[in-house]
């Protein structure tokens, strides 16, 4: 391809580099695409889990459980009540409830209840945000534990999650009663010294140890019914959360009670229980595993900085070139993208910029493309009449070669010339002279042509 003057490909390259920084901007600010730049950050998830360290253990309301009790839900609050016994016997440091008691059951039931929670003196209770909507009212309602068994001393944590527009669960809930706030509270009671209460940032984003059922699960009934394969102090100094595990998959009509999607959701096609979210949420704040999205100007600093490094790439402009250096430029920013999402838990916007570079090395490509078809019609229209096709074709090619001075090489011109014209027109009418000049030019041009000459010009009588 033929190379631009050095002035144009300066203008070309700034004017598309400038062009793809303000599309990056341009694309910060639209909505529809942070959804794009979420799931880069799905991608940086999935391929980085960290590893689940501390001792939380999941005891499902699985379809298992419901078949051996033969019980429908809601069960009897006495069931949760011996639950609590079973595992305040096995050493359990706290029991959480991702399970809403909102409204009174038998009296005796909850009064059983009621006492397993304050001989336990450390169970959490979930609460939620529920909208209530009537022929006259649409509000959001909280929906508390029922007052008896907050006056036994549960403690209650709002179990509510902000989902993406993608439904998808990636923040941190930022209430001071969390749920999973509430329960690192009430370890931190049980277990004075042991841990203290993290500080997690407003904003801050879930990263996600697995798909479904990373963390240890037993299923309800063998608690319940002290199975012999739980040895005796399996929950010793553990932190339990009790749940829904009815699986949800992505097949047609499965259910998704209580079941969430994660950036793990597309490889291992099954949702997540919510009870595993709060698991994750938990484990994330105590071992300092919170990613914090970079600011906005963190963000337009990325973005300059790659179209400064994309316009070093533009101006020494060659597509095949070009190209592998974006390229390389993208996969630099991808990898920073993960270094910093691993080692420092912040994450940047990651695809903003490779878009950019995307935009940048098309607009340069387009803009290269019509300046080189406009300077070669320019080029033809002005040669075509008095040089070869040839010559105008090199010309096109090597465009450096068109300037003031000319060149200097040896040269092979003819002049040539009609014998006995001047005698012959005398004896000929003008319209037969001019039909005998123009059969002459026509054919002598015709193999001048043909031989890669040029027709200086024609003189003459």
């Amino acid at each position: 391809m033929p190379s631009l003057p050095g002035k144009q490909v300066l203008k070309l390259a700034g004017g598309s580099a400038l062009i793809a920084w303000i599309c990056g901007v341009a694309l910060m600010l639209f909505d529809p695409w942070h959804i794009v730049e979420l799931k880069a950050f799905d991608l940086l998830t999935v391929a980085s889990p960290p590893s689940q360290t501390l001792p939380i253990t999941i005891v499902g309301i699985d379809e298992a459980s419901f078949t051996q009790m033969g019980q429908r839900w809601p069960w009897p609050r006495d069931t949760h009540a011996r639950l609590i016994e079973r595992l305040v016997e096995g050493g359990a440091a706290v029991i959480a409830f991702d399970v809403l008691f909102p409204e009174q059951g038998a009296p005796q039931e909850d009064q059983a209840f009621g006492q397993a929670i304050r001989a336990a003196g450390n169970v959490v209770l979930a609460a939620d945000n529920a909208f209530h909507e009537t022929a006259t009212v649409r509000q959001w309602l909280r929906v508390d534990p029922t007052p008896e068994l907050t006056l036994a001393g549960a403690v209650t944590g709002l179990t509510t999650v902000a989902i993406d527009d993608d439904s998808v669960i990636r923040l941190m809930p930022d209430g001071d009663d969390a749920f999973w706030r509430q329960t690192i509270r009430t370890l931190v009671r049980a277990q004075p010294g042991v841990v203290q209460e993290p500080y997690v940032a407003p904003g801050a984003m879930m990263r996600y140890l697995g798909p479904a059922r990373t963390f240890p699960y037993v299923s309800y009934y063998q608690v319940l019914n002290r199975d012999p394969a739980i040895p005796a102090n399996f929950f010793a100094n553990q932190i339990v959360l009790i749940g829904k595990d009815v699986r949800a998959t992505l097949e047609s009509g499965a259910s998704q009670s209580d079941s969430f999607a994660t950036p793990f959701l597309q490889r291992s096609r099954q949702f997540t229980p919510g009870v595993e979210v709060q698991a994750t949420m938990i484990e994330n704040a105590l071992m300092g595993q919170t990613i914090e999205p970079a600011a906005n100007r963190t963000n337009v600093l990325v973005l300059t900085a790659s179209m400064l490094i994309a316009l070093a790439w533009l101006v020494f402009w060659h597509p095949l070139r070009s190209a592998l250096l974006m390229a390389m430029t993208a996969a630099a920013l991808a990898a920073l993208s993960g270094w910093q999402f691993t080692s420092h838990n912040v994450w940047f916007a990651t695809a903003t910029p490779v878009a950019a570079l995307l935009i940048a090395f098309i607009s340069m490509a387009a803009g290269s493309y019509w300046t080189e078809q406009r300077r070669a019609t320019e080029v033809r229209s002005a040669f075509k009449l008095y040089v070869s096709e040839e010559v105008v074709n090199q010309m096109v090619a090597h465009p450096e070669l068109l300037k003031l001075g000319g060149q200097r090489r040896e040269l092979t011109v003819l002049f040539s010339d009609l014998a006995g014209f001047t005698s012959l027109s005398e004896q000929l009418a003008p319209e037969a002279v001019a039909d005998l000049i123009n059969l002459y030019l026509n054919e002598m041009t015709r193999v001048i042509m043909a031989h890669g000459g040029t027709v200086d010009k024609f003189v003459g009588d």
